[in-house]
């Protein structure tokens, strides 16, 4: 038989764990969990069109470690997408492998320098940033305010100019 009161408690954790935010020119939404991260880049990815920016400072072994058959399948949908990708990311295994075949992922790749390790993620497009959260529960803040997005286009063109290659 059916129970409305037990499919409404098994439901309560997603529901708990997205939760959104908006007023006029601002909107925030936090997923927390593998799976809703997984939709918020899917949204992410179905949003970007052939030429728009797409920006990542991120450490990509953490982000790889999540769930690499995914992550790395998101990266080459991205690539065939045509978007404008640059990455600065740490240098290890991951950053490496990223930087030596950026062609094949249709990204330019550059270096944080090596005293900086980023606490979380970030990625951001000329319409959305998303701030990833890796350690302990996975989760991402999605933020869609154009003058916040346009300060982080500054603040990576600062840090893109002075990464090393």
């Amino acid at each position: 038989m059916y129970n409305l009161s037990d499919t409404f408690e098994a439901s309560l954790p997603e529901l708990i764990a997205e939760y959104s935010y908006s007023t006029r020119d601002t909107e925030i939404k936090y997923c927390e969990g593998l799976a809703l991260v997984k939709n918020a880049y899917e949204t992410l990815l179905m949003n970007v069109k052939h030429g728009d920016r797409y920006r990542v400072i991120a450490d990509a072994d953490m982000w790889l470690n999540n769930d690499n058959k995914y992550f790395m399948e998101f990266v080459e949908r991205r690539a065939k997408k045509g978007v404008v990708t640059q990455a600065l990311l740490v240098r290890n295994d991951a950053g490496e492998y990223f930087k030596k075949y950026e062609k094949n992922y249709g990204m330019e790749v550059r270096f944080l320098p090596s005293t900086f390790t980023p606490s979380a993620g970030l990625t951001f497009t000329d319409k959305n940033a998303f701030l990833l959260q890796l350690e302990n529960v996975m989760s991402v803040t999605v933020l869609k305010n154009m003058k916040i997005i346009n300060l982080l286009h500054d603040i990576f063109e600062l840090l893109w100019c002075n990464a090393k290659n």
